[in-house]
């Protein structure tokens, strides 16, 4: 029975690596996303993005905020302008309650005592920080 098992292993293992692998990776150059290495890329236009322009607070209640938002360049649907004020207004309210000094993200192997704070990982902010930093 183990000289079976030992012969069914090795084949197993010879033909994992005679047959070509079954996946497919793409870069993100080859989906369109980025530019081929070494490419000069162009410079674009001036871009200026919905962005907090300032915020309200009403005096009788401290807890009620009127954000002051500058729609951006590019104009949006109904649908896309809620979903990107609201990221906008969320983004804010995790810079108030995480500290200054967990507000970075880190994904180098070389660092591995300093990666993302728990607590700054769980908000969309700190997640979105995590993509373009895997990027």
């Amino acid at each position: 029975m183990k000289k079976i098992t030992s012969i069914l292993a090795l084949v197993a293992f010879i033909l994992s690596c005679v047959t070509p692998p079954q996946g497919f990776a793409q870069t993100l150059s080859a989906v369109g996303l980025m530019p081929e290495p070494g490419v000069a890329v162009g410079v674009s236009s001036v871009f200026h993005p919905a962005h907090l322009r300032g915020m309200a607070i009403d005096p009788m209640d401290p807890f009620k905020f009127d954000f002051i938002i500058y729609r951006g360049d590019s104009p949006l649907q109904e649908e896309e302008k809620s979903d990107e004020y609201k990221k906008l207004i969320k983004y804010f309210l995790a810079s108030l309650a995480v500290p200054d000094k967990e507000q970075w993200v880190n994904l180098s192997p070389y660092e591995g005592d300093r990666i993302i704070s728990d607590t700054f990982g769980l908000t969309e902010m700190g997640r979105d920080l995590l993509a373009q930093d895997y990027l």
